[in-house]
């Protein structure tokens, strides 16, 4: 019965709060309200909170504030926790699930400043009452008499008492003047007065350079003057990683200000020293404020930050002994540049572990270097040889992805990593004609595609952009390298030695080789030494002098294009491209004109021989004459078979003479080489760009052989 007499009044209790007092809804509704709810409670048949649950639900909780990155949300959840959990009641399970259930989206919501309504307001205590604020109150307080202390003994002593009496108030009017500090303090009894004004003006005027930059922001051509020691202290302030006036957020000086009594160009030299080390410590200093989870990265932040404090405290030591010098001290900021040397050296260097090495940027590039742009002439020819000689043979599995892969990581294994390089055919590749791919230099040279795979981290600076512009540049390069090979692979004295009474149409042919192979090695020799040696020297140091990631995207980037557009290209330069490429298809049609030419002749050769022999077969040698060896016979035995296997030579000019074809291979030459010419030098002038001028270098190296008629 006690039970029910209790629940009861707590129901009537919890009733009368949530709703309102039985007078407002009438006694009838109230009855009604408090005999559903006293019955609800009484014949629950719910179970106790399961506290577990409760716990893993408050976890949980903790765990998607820091899923959500909201950790100082979750920081300060977890120190309500532990503070309630001090306070353990056997009800806490279920008055934590009550607010759980009452919590609505608390990831999104929640808000930290909320916390401070929470706080209770601290007022200021009165001040307490004192016999000094009576008596100011009352006016008592300037009576001094009453303050007098009674002499209550037998003799007279009025002449030692006075004194006394005068000494008692004396005190008292002082402890009565002496005003409370805790009474009506306003903000001027904390104004500090000065008595050393000069010494404040001299601060005033020192550093009256940072404003004055502001005043003579609208004039031009002007500095501010800096004495060096502002200058030193602005150059050490910055070096421990805190914002000053002299040097830009971002890193480089200011160049409104230049130090005083020193010329531009040598304070710009030494400022800029200052400007690349504090470039490299702040590289550092952004490193060691970013949270390392695996073990190895957090002994290495561990080091980097004790080696920051050392360098740290280094600096405090220079400017202690320039602020507080004990002996006479001259201010000197390359002395001070030279002393530090030491100590910035390593830390440059952990600079570009944590920022370059690491991650292994240079090593890909280089591979991309030695792959794409053939830095390496002899593994560049191993590869471009080896599939050549495939085309040559007329294989069927020339296009084989295994074949052409293990070709290319022979061939570049002293250079690269090659398990990462792969090579393949586009599926329009494979679809054409072997004897097409063999006689036309653009039918299937841009169907190869070889790829290097790259870390992760170095796919953020070699995007795929520029991969698809490395691949434009290596197929260039083979489509040069193929028309050589074509042009050179006839020899001289093999003609000579074996058709010594035919000459007849053999100067022209010659001559059109001499040109071919002119121009083809006057478009590789710019290629290497005006565009790729020195745009990659450059990508190296501007790599190292990146500040960060994003710039050495921009830098990579910048390079993948100066290179595109110097090597002609660029969309700009489609039409010259494609002269280029006609020019080495001449190569390919010369060496089909001579390789049909030379079978022929052979054919008559053998035409004649057997005629002979079947009109005098007495005077016949009994040894059979060996069969002349055509042009088209393939130096390398790798899969190349006889001619008789072959299909003939000849398809390009089908129909045409041996001369004509000749004839009309030359006209093309002039002709496509004249619009080259002019098309670079029109390009050039039109252009204000960097590679127009290596355009003009181009133009001009061809025009010989348009004045002199090579």
């Amino acid at each position: 019965m006690a039970f029910a007499a209790k629940l009861g009044s707590l129901t009537d209790e919890l009733v009368e709060v949530i709703v309102s007092t039985p007078d407002k809804i009438g006694p009838d509704r109230f009855n009604i309200l408090r005999d559903s709810t006293l019955r609800s409670l009484r014949y629950h048949n719910f179970l106790r909170t399961n506290q577990f649950d409760v716990e893993n639900q408050l976890h949980g909780l903790e765990e998607r504030f820091r899923v959500h990155h909201r950790e100082s949300l979750a920081d300060v959840f977890r120190e309500r926790l532990d503070a309630l959990s001090q306070f353990r009641t056997k009800w806490h399970p279920d008055i934590l699930h009550f607010i759980l259930e009452l919590s609505d989206q608390p990831t999104q919501k929640t808000r930290l400043s909320d916390l401070e309504l929470l706080k209770e307001t601290e007022d200021e205590p009165e001040p307490k009452l004192r016999w000094e604020d009576i008596a100011r109150e009352d006016g008592w307080h300037e009576d001094a008499d009453m303050w007098r202390s009674i002499d209550y003994s037998d003799h007279s002593g009025d002449e030692y008492g006075e004194p006394k009496s005068e000494r008692s108030s004396v005190s008292d009017d002082i402890s009565l003047s002496i005003p409370d500090s805790s009474i009506g303090r306003r903000p001027e009894d904390f104004e500090i007065t000065s008595a050393e004004d000069a010494a404040l003006e001299e601060v005033y005027t020192s550093q009256a350079w940072r404003t004055e930059a502001q005043n003579m922001a609208s004039e031009r051509q002007r500095k501010v003057p800096v004495s060096e020691f502002q200058a030193t202290r602005e150059a050490l302030f910055m070096l421990q990683g805190l914002p000053t006036t002299l040097f830009q957020k971002d890193g480089p000086p200011d160049p409104t200000y230049q130090m005083s009594n020193v010329a531009w160009d040598t304070y710009k030299a030494l400022i800029s020293s200052y400007a690349e080390s504090g470039r490299q410590l702040s590289q550092l200093r952004s490193f060691v404020k970013r949270v390392q989870t695996a073990p190895l990265f957090q002994v290495f932040r561990d080091n980097v930050m004790t080696s920051l404090r050392l360098f740290d405290k280094r600096i405090s030591e220079i400017q202690a002994r320039l602020v507080v010098p004990h002996e006479d001290t001259i201010v000197s900021m390359a002395a001070i540049l030279e002393t530090l040397k030491p100590h910035l050296e390593p830390l440059q260097s952990l600079s570009e572990i944590a920022l370059f090495d690491s991650c292994s940027l240079e090593t890909s590039v280089d591979a991309l270097n030695h792959i794409y742009l053939m830095a390496d002439g002899a593994a560049a020819d191993a590869f471009c040889k080896g599939l050549f000689a495939r085309l040559d043979a007329l294989r069927l599995d020339w296009h084989d992805r295994y074949s052409l892969t293990g070709l290319a990581q022979e061939a570049f294994s002293s250079r690269v990593d090659t398990t990462r390089v792969v090579v393949t055919v586009r599926h329009e590749g494979q679809k054409k004609s072997v004897v097409a791919a063999r006689d036309l230099i653009r039918t299937a040279l841009p169907e190869v595609l070889i790829q290097y795979r790259l870390p992760w981290p170095v796919q953020l600076v070699v995007t795929e952009d520029t991969i698809s512009q490395y691949q434009a540049v290596f197929t260039f390069l083979m489509q040069i390298r193929r028309a050589i090979g074509l042009v050179q692979r006839n020899r001289i004295l093999d003609e000579l030695a074996t058709h010594r009474d035919i000459w007849g149409n053999r100067a022209l042919y010659y001559s059109l080789r001499s040109k071919l192979v002119w121009f083809c090695n006057c478009i590789q020799t710019y290629l290497a030494t005006l565009v790729l040696a020195p745009y990659t020297a450059r990508l190296y140091k501007n790599l190292r002098q990146a500040y960060d990631v994003d710039d050495m995207i921009k830098v990579h980037g910048t390079f993948v294009r100066q290179v595109v557009d110097a090597a002609c290209l660029g969309k700009k330069l489609d039409p010259l491209r494609s002269g280029i490429l006609d020019i080495m298809d001449l190569a390919a049609k010369l060496e089909d004109a001579q390789s049909a030419s030379a079978a022929e002749e052979a054919e008559e050769a053998q035409e004649l021989s057997r005629l002979s022999l079947m009109s005098s077969p007495m005077k016949a040698s009994p040894r059979r004459r060996k069969p002349v060896t055509t042009y088209a016979e393939d130096s390398n035995d790798e899969g190349v078979e006889g001619v008789r296997s072959r299909p003939k030579r000849g398809a390009i000019n089908a129909g045409k003479g041996y001369f004509e074809s000749l004839q009309e291979i030359k006209t093309d030459f002039e002709r496509h080489l004249r619009f080259i010419c002019g098309g670079l030098r029109g390009a050039a002038r039109a252009s204000s760009d960097e590679a127009a001028t290596k355009w003009d270098l181009l133009a001009e190296m061809l025009e010989v052989g348009v004045k002199d008629n090579v």
